[in-house]
């Protein structure tokens, strides 16, 4: 509910309660970013931690200030905006200053704020990381929230999208960088899925990451003004945020400040929007949270599947303790939800749309969709969403059998990469040398996120590269397979081959997996290029030719080695759900 204004502003008492919530953790120390415009918000927030600071002495702050260079005067603004901070509240500030790649100025590029706010959430990622920082706390507030929702309804949003801007949240716009969505790898156990191993098998899977906490969105820019003026702080006001051609989000502001739209449209209406969609977005997470845990869900981290069992009686809870005037449309949603958790697992995007969950839902869970008496549910159905294949695997039954299965089932794989996800997700690891190095020190490259589901890092030295030649990670292709088979050399490459594709990915699923291998040019007919490749190992698989393995810091090798996780996921090897491999 938003917060009446206070005639000392923001009460620093009730933001205290706000932003304990914020971090949860049994540290005795932690450290906690704060994003600095030099706006009204920034500045109340930056001087109610410091309040919240002095009754928490175990949490300290670092604030960031982000320089967009896109105006001659904005270095000369952040250097002032940190000296006021650092003077009033004595909190440590950083600027963060935005380089840009395009050839025109960025304020004439057409989709400007987007640009901005990806550049700027990744420049405030890599500071946190670089820091220690797990939590960002971000000074929007009611105003913006209601820009949000306003914005939103013009662009055709419905139902959860106009909830608004969350609370709490996993920073934007950072996936692929290392250490900011994820980076706190975890070690989990793996029961083989065929055959018995006396040895424990584990698997690396990303955990942690960096979330961000918005603690004002109950309070107006009245509110946090008059803070400012409490605590004798300056703001600056930002010239471009005033400019209504540079995008939707300005007009909007303009339209909203100068209450130019109707009462259903007014600050007060939208932000009670916000808040009921929000209470129905809750619940709704709530019992989906309910759902799943009651599933058995096997994830195959190895080969980048999942399968599901869903509870017996799956209709009972998609309908159970639902408070909707229309519980049908009300338990689809729910389902488009649990099928959304669940592909995510797998899937190499980061985001679904619900309604893209409609056609992996019609199969799955036919009840919710019959216009008739009874439903049939079709073993083999297929369902392609977010470049994940769904399929039931079930024993086909419908709703007037004698007998059926005591629950459906599916299975979820990656789709098989067409040509234009291979040239995409193709990358480089260890670029070609023009010449032999003498070096016989141990490198790194950066990690690298394959396909949004594997995070990859070889360790070499330069002195084992031969110039001319570069290590690269692509999907596996028949050709590599046919390689290893036909290789006299070392006919032990292909028998161990052969096995671990049998066991670990039969079956297509092996094309949807990475593969590191050197690649080089050679002279061809009439004097073209022809691109040369070996492959060198499996990662995922556990495979490699000779000369190569997988890195473990308690078993160091003369040898190459490659490190791999599986992406972060939302999922827990407790009760119903387990990984195996």
């Amino acid at each position: 509910m938003l917060k009446k204004a206070l005639s000392k502003g923001v009460d620093q008492k009730t933001f205290n309660t706000l932003l304990h919530s914020a971090w949860k953790t049994s540290d005795s120390k932690v450290r906690l970013g704060i994003a600095l415009s030099g706006g009204q918000d920034s500045m109340a927030l930056a001087a109610l931690c410091e309040g919240y600071r002095k009754a928490h002495p175990q949490v300290s702050f670092s604030a960031f200030i982000v320089d967009h260079d896109v105006r001659p005067e904005s270095q000369a603004e952040a250097q002032r905006t940190r000296n006021i901070v650092r003077t009033k509240t004595g909190i440590d500030v950083e600027i963060l200053k935005l380089k840009w790649t395009s050839h025109v100025h960025p304020l004439k590029l057409l989709d400007f704020e987007s640009i901005a706010r990806r550049l700027r959430y990744r420049a405030l990622a890599q500071a946190c990381s670089d820091h220690g920082i797990t939590t960002l706390l971000l000074g929007h507030h009611a105003d913006d929230q209601a820009e949000t929702v306003l914005s939103r309804i013009t662009a055709n949003y419905v139902g959860s999208g106009l909830a608004g801007m969350q609370r709490n949240a996993p920073i934007p716009e950072c996936d692929e960088i290392y250490g900011c969505h994820s980076g706190k790898p975890v070690k989990v156990p793996v029961t083989p899925v065929s055959g018995f191993s006396l040895e424990e098998q584990t698997v690396m899977i990303e955990n942690g990451g960096i979330r961000i906490f918005r603690p004002l969105l109950d309070f107006t820019k009245a509110d946090l003004k008059e803070t400012c003026k409490v605590h004798g702080l300056r703001w600056a006001e930002d010239k471009t945020n005033a400019d209504r051609t540079l995008g939707p989000r300005n007009a909007i502001r303009y339209l909203l400040g100068r209450n130019r739209l109707p009462v259903a449209l007014s600050t007060r209406s939208l932000l009670d929007l916000a808040t009921e969609r929000r209470k129905a977005v809750d619940e709704a997470t709530e019992a989906v949270e309910r759902i799943f845990d009651d599933c058995n869900i096997n994830l195959n981290p190895i080969n980048g599947s999942v399968d599901v069992k869903y509870p017996h009686d799956i209709k009972e809870h998609l309908f159970s303790g639902s408070s909707a005037t229309d519980k049908l449309a009300d338990a689809r949603s729910r389902a488009a939800l649990l099928l959304r958790r669940i592909i995510l697992l797998v899937s190499p995007l980061t985001t679904i749309r619900l309604a893209d969950c409609r056609m992996p839902a019609e199969i799955t869970f036919p009840f919710l969709f019959s216009t008739g008496p009874g439903y049939r549910i079709q073993h083999g159905s297929v369902a392609t969403v977010a470049k994940a294949h769904y399929r039931i695997t079930c024993p086909s039954f419908d709703s007037t059998g004698k007998s059926s299965p005591a629950a459906i089932q599916c299975q979820i794989t990656r789709t098989p990469p067409t040509a234009q996800d291979k040239a995409a997700k193709s990358d480089t690891l260890i670029r070609d040398l023009p010449q032999r190095s003498d070096s016989f020190n141990w490198e790194d490259t950066p990690m690298k996120l394959f396909d949004g589901r594997y995070w990859i890092r070889l360790r070499y030295r330069l002195f084992n590269l031969t110039p001319g030649h570069r290590i690269c990670i692509r999907f596996l292709e028949d050709a590599d397979i046919d390689q290893i088979r036909t290789d006299k050399t070392n006919p032990t490459n292909w028998v161990r081959l052969k096995a671990v594709l049998k066991e670990k990915a039969p079956g297509k699923v092996r094309y949807m997996l990475p593969a590191i291998v050197q690649t080089h040019f050679v002279n061809g007919e009439g004097g073209r290029q022809e691109l040369k490749s070996r492959l060198l190992a499996l990662p995922t698989l556990d495979w490699s030719s000779a000369g190569w393995v997988k890195y473990d810091k308690k078993n160091f090798q003369e040898a190459w080695m490659w490190t791999v996780r599986y992406k972060k996921v939302e999922f827990e090897a407790v009760g119903r759900h387990g990984f195996v491999g």
